[in-house]
């Protein structure tokens, strides 16, 4: 495995195709370092275009996971092109509103990812809450998309092994939190 020696400060969600798979080389190190039985087993959730780059070449079932207030990818492939969407609000705004112009982002998905999938609110707070609680962990809505498709079913693995969800962020606002936590 080789380790990137420099991170891009630009978001990997309309980056350049180096930026993409420079975000892919970090994934599939963590990855290799945290799951060794990963290879060809596995469902990845998150972080759909650079996982894709990272797994094409593994074998691993990579799946995306949006709010169902923002369908910016969901309505892209079934229109076989980038379109604008109204997005909702969302406790996942960081995945919220519309592909840039000229993004990679939507050819890298449409080529390496399975599946986009969608997840309702209620669903993401439910994530929420499960990593609270269940885990000890804070996360954002954004953050737990995958844990809430995966939850709800919307996911399944075609193959025995393991299963990962990639889990990143924890920047939420404090009311929301305690709304969401009931605290």
């Amino acid at each position: 495995v080789s380790i990137p020696t420099s991170i891009s400060a630009r978001n990997p969600i309309g980056a350049t195709r180096g930026v993409a798979e420079h975000t892919a080389q970090l994934v599939r190190l963590e990855l290799e370092l945290r799951v060794l039985e990963l290879r060809r087993k596995a469902v990845a959730l998150g972080l759909a275009s650079g996982l894709g780059l990272a797994a094409q070449a593994e074998g691993v079932r990579v799946v995306g996971v949006e709010a169902a207030q923002s369908p910016a990818l969901r309505t892209a492939l079934d229109a076989g092109r980038p379109v604008p969407i109204d997005p909702g609000p969302t406790l996942a705004d960081g995945l919220a509103g519309n592909l840039e112009a000229g993004t990679v982002t939507f050819d890298i998905i449409r080529r390496t990812v399975a599946d986009v999938v969608s997840v309702s609110e209620a669903e993401i707070e439910a994530a929420m809450r499960f990593l609270d609680r269940e885990h000890g962990l804070i996360a954002e809505g954004s953050a737990v998309v995958g844990i809430a498709a995966l939850r709800c079913g919307r996911i399944t693995s075609e193959k025995p092994g393991a299963t990962v969800v990639v889990v990143t962020g924890r920047n939420v606002a404090s009311e929301v939190l305690e709304r969401v936590l009931g605290r």
